[in-house]
């Protein structure tokens, strides 16, 4: 899913960089589809490094 929203990733991680270019994006091509992509790979990067369950309510 990634490389269709042109999102690179490193050994399957995000780097700092791309999260940022991505966070502070306004506009644009897939625009909201890559804020989702974001906020749902930093859910579960936490979910899994703490150890909990990502809820959707």
């Amino acid at each position: 899913m990634a490389l269709l929203l042109n999102i690179r990733l490193h050994n399957g991680k995000l780097s700092n960089a791309m999260a940022k270019e991505i966070a502070d994006e306004d506009g644009g091509p897939l625009y909201i589809e890559r804020q989702v992509w974001l906020q749902l790979y930093e859910a579960f990067r936490l979910s899994i490094q703490h150890g909990a369950a990502v809820k959707f309510s």
